[in-house]
């Protein structure tokens, strides 16, 4: 399933893609390929949590994506935390 470019700019299509990166994470069985749609997945939730678009319920649907390709892939987890904590320093 490859969600059309165009869609990627709202909150929706960008939250769709990573639903759909997240379920292709559960049913891959190789751990580097799970890795990598587990970031697709941050990553598309991530686009939406910062959207000034979003809703409130599609940011804690973000939210839920985020924590479950953090649970899926430990460095995507350390890769956003990073990328947190610079976001921070230059905002501060």
């Amino acid at each position: 399933m490859s969600p059309r470019a165009e869609d990627l700019t709202s909150p929706a299509g960008a939250l769709s893609a990573a639903l759909a990166a997240l379920c292709e994470a559960n049913a891959e069985a190789e751990q580097w390929r799970r890795g990598q749609y587990a970031r697709t997945a941050a990553d598309y939730a991530a686009e939406v949590w910062w959207h000034p678009a979003a809703s409130s319920e599609q940011r804690a649907e973000a939210s839920r994506c985020l924590r479950l390709s953090y649970d899926l892939d430990e460095q995507t987890k350390a890769r956003h935390a990073q990328l947190r904590a610079a976001t921070h320093l230059k905002a501060g």
